[in-house]
Protein backbone atom coordinates (compact mmCIF):
# COMPACT_ATOMS: atom_id res chain seq x y z
CA UNK A 1 0.00 0.00 0.00
CA UNK A 2 2.42 2.28 1.14
CA UNK A 3 4.94 1.76 -2.44
CA UNK A 4 1.58 2.42 -4.61
CA UNK A 5 1.16 5.98 -2.71
CA UNK A 6 4.75 6.61 -3.15
CA UNK A 7 4.45 5.54 -6.54
CA UNK A 8 1.67 8.00 -7.69
CA UNK A 9 3.14 10.45 -5.77
CA UNK A 10 6.03 10.42 -8.61
CA UNK A 11 3.96 10.04 -11.27
CA UNK A 12 1.90 13.78 -9.85
CA UNK A 13 2.83 16.06 -12.88
CA UNK A 14 1.17 19.74 -12.70
CA UNK A 15 -0.46 20.52 -16.71
CA UNK A 16 1.24 23.73 -17.76
CA UNK A 17 -1.53 25.58 -17.14
CA UNK A 18 -1.28 24.89 -13.18
CA UNK A 19 2.69 25.20 -13.26
CA UNK A 20 1.84 28.91 -14.05
CA UNK A 21 2.75 31.75 -10.64
CA UNK A 22 -0.04 33.82 -9.45
CA UNK A 23 0.95 37.11 -8.44
CA UNK A 24 -0.56 39.45 -5.68
CA UNK A 25 -0.86 42.93 -5.70
CA UNK A 26 0.19 44.39 -2.57
CA UNK A 27 -3.01 46.42 -2.91
CA UNK A 28 -5.53 43.45 -2.99
CA UNK A 29 -3.53 42.80 0.61
CA UNK A 30 -3.92 45.73 1.92
CA UNK A 31 -7.92 46.15 0.37
CA UNK A 32 -7.70 42.72 2.42
CA UNK A 33 -6.45 43.63 5.24
CA UNK A 34 -8.36 46.86 5.54
CA UNK A 35 -11.46 44.75 5.14
CA UNK A 36 -10.94 42.89 8.31
CA UNK A 37 -9.68 45.59 10.31
CA UNK A 38 -14.10 46.33 10.37
CA UNK A 39 -14.86 43.16 10.41
CA UNK A 40 -16.10 41.14 13.24
CA UNK A 41 -15.80 37.73 13.46
CA UNK A 42 -17.78 35.35 15.00
CA UNK A 43 -18.96 31.62 15.48
CA UNK A 44 -22.04 30.14 16.78
CA UNK A 45 -21.56 28.07 19.18
CA UNK A 46 -23.47 24.70 18.59
CA UNK A 47 -22.82 21.18 17.23
CA UNK A 48 -26.03 22.17 14.41
CA UNK A 49 -25.01 23.98 11.56
CA UNK A 50 -26.83 26.90 11.06
CA UNK A 51 -28.21 28.71 8.62
CA UNK A 52 -26.44 31.67 6.45
CA UNK A 53 -29.71 33.44 5.45
CA UNK A 54 -31.04 32.71 9.37
CA UNK A 55 -28.02 34.55 10.86
CA UNK A 56 -28.56 37.32 8.33
CA UNK A 57 -31.54 38.12 8.78
CA UNK A 58 -32.02 37.54 12.26
CA UNK A 59 -28.74 39.55 12.92
CA UNK A 60 -29.54 42.68 11.14
CA UNK A 61 -32.40 43.22 13.01
CA UNK A 62 -31.26 42.75 16.37
CA UNK A 63 -28.07 45.09 15.65
CA UNK A 64 -30.56 47.88 14.31
CA UNK A 65 -30.06 47.16 10.52
CA UNK A 66 -26.28 48.95 10.20
CA UNK A 67 -26.04 50.54 7.13
CA UNK A 68 -23.81 48.42 4.86
CA UNK A 69 -23.24 45.49 6.73
CA UNK A 70 -21.51 42.29 5.32
CA UNK A 71 -22.16 38.54 6.42
CA UNK A 72 -20.32 35.63 4.80
CA UNK A 73 -19.91 32.39 5.85
CA UNK A 74 -16.63 31.68 6.21
CA UNK A 75 -16.79 28.18 7.91
CA UNK A 76 -18.81 25.94 9.95
CA UNK A 77 -20.44 28.14 11.94
CA UNK A 78 -17.92 30.98 11.75
CA UNK A 79 -19.04 34.23 10.32
CA UNK A 80 -17.67 37.43 8.96
CA UNK A 81 -19.44 40.71 9.79
CA UNK A 82 -17.63 43.67 7.87
CA UNK A 83 -18.92 47.05 8.77
CA UNK A 84 -18.62 50.38 6.87
CA UNK A 85 -16.90 51.85 9.76
CA UNK A 86 -14.99 51.21 13.43
CA UNK A 87 -17.72 53.36 15.35
CA UNK A 88 -20.40 50.78 13.79
CA UNK A 89 -18.30 47.71 14.50
CA UNK A 90 -17.50 48.81 17.91
CA UNK A 91 -20.85 49.87 18.82
CA UNK A 92 -21.96 45.95 18.77
CA UNK A 93 -18.63 44.93 19.86
CA UNK A 94 -19.07 46.54 23.13
CA UNK A 95 -22.84 45.32 23.21
CA UNK A 96 -22.02 41.17 23.91
CA UNK A 97 -22.94 38.98 24.27
CA UNK A 98 -25.07 38.22 21.33
CA UNK A 99 -27.65 35.00 20.71
CA UNK A 100 -28.47 33.46 17.43
CA UNK A 101 -31.68 31.78 17.93
CA UNK A 102 -30.81 31.10 21.71
CA UNK A 103 -27.22 30.09 20.94
CA UNK A 104 -24.41 32.00 21.93
CA UNK A 105 -22.78 34.27 19.18
CA UNK A 106 -19.19 34.89 20.31
CA UNK A 107 -17.78 37.29 18.34
CA UNK A 108 -13.85 38.61 18.57
CA UNK A 109 -12.04 41.45 16.16
CA UNK A 110 -10.01 40.37 13.48
CA UNK A 111 -6.35 39.28 14.27
CA UNK A 112 -3.86 38.10 12.02
CA UNK A 113 -4.17 33.83 12.07
CA UNK A 114 -7.35 33.75 13.53
CA UNK A 115 -9.11 30.45 12.95
CA UNK A 116 -12.60 29.06 13.97
CA UNK A 117 -10.96 26.29 16.32
CA UNK A 118 -8.64 30.03 17.85
CA UNK A 119 -9.51 29.63 22.26
CA UNK A 120 -10.78 32.92 21.90
CA UNK A 121 -14.02 31.60 20.94
CA UNK A 122 -14.09 29.25 23.84
CA UNK A 123 -14.55 32.21 26.50
CA UNK A 124 -17.05 34.44 26.67
CA UNK A 125 -17.62 37.11 29.53
CA UNK A 126 -21.13 37.45 30.74
CA UNK A 127 -22.97 39.57 33.39
CA UNK A 128 -25.45 38.01 35.52
CA UNK A 129 -27.96 40.02 37.52
CA UNK A 130 -29.43 37.77 40.46
CA UNK A 131 -32.80 38.99 42.30
CA UNK A 132 -33.70 38.82 45.82
CA UNK A 133 -30.66 37.74 47.70
CA UNK A 134 -31.15 37.96 51.45
CA UNK A 135 -29.13 40.77 52.74
CA UNK A 136 -26.45 39.05 55.05
CA UNK A 137 -25.21 37.31 51.63
CA UNK A 138 -24.39 40.59 49.89
CA UNK A 139 -22.21 41.37 52.43
CA UNK A 140 -20.25 37.92 51.98
CA UNK A 141 -16.90 37.51 50.10
CA UNK A 142 -17.55 34.55 47.39
CA UNK A 143 -14.01 33.34 47.28
CA UNK A 144 -14.00 32.40 50.81
CA UNK A 145 -15.88 29.43 52.88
Amino acid sequence: MAEEIIERVYQFALTEEEKETVSIEISDVLSSTNDCEVSLFGKVVSDKKVNLQGVKNTMHVAWGNPTGLQIKEIGWNFFQFKFKDKESMNKLLFGTPWLYDKLLLNIHTWEPGLKSTSSTFNVCELWVQVWNIPLPWMSMDVGRK
